[in-house]
């Protein structure tokens, strides 16, 4: 039985990979155990560790949901937190997304659900 979910990504610049992940997730971590080391619980039980070290080639994409995601890529874009990116939607899907890097090259992105009416 899985009881949690982690997920980790590596930056080159610990200090700076803690500032931008707290930027971007909109919070401190809350958990730091030791230098080098910072987590966000995202969701009860769902961690995103932050690590210092080599980051991965290829990883994720680690997607998270928000109400809106053009107000979010706008808030993003406006704090120069990512370069653009493009948002995608396809008519049998009922979610939007969209997936961009970190400045160390980790693959992230956003998703959020399209409510149709009738």
């Amino acid at each position: 039985m899985i009881e949690t979910v982690t997920f980790q990504v590596r930056v080159s610049d610990f200090d700076q990979g803690k500032k931008w992940y707290a930027e971007f997730l909109q919070k401190q971590p809350d958990f730091e155990p030791h230098q080098g080391f910072a987590e966000w619980e995202l969701l009860p039980g769902c961690w995103l560790q932050v690590a210092e070290g080599e980051p991965a080639v290829g990883n994720g994409p680690l997607r998270v949901q928000t109400d809106s995601i053009e107000q979010e890529r706008t808030r993003l874009l406006e704090c120069g937190q990512v370069e653009d990116f493009t948002i995608y939607f396809r008519e049998e899907v009922p979610v939007r997304w969209a997936t961009f890097s970190d400045p160390w090259g980790n693959r992230l992105g956003l998703f959020e659900e399209i409510i149709h009416s009738g």
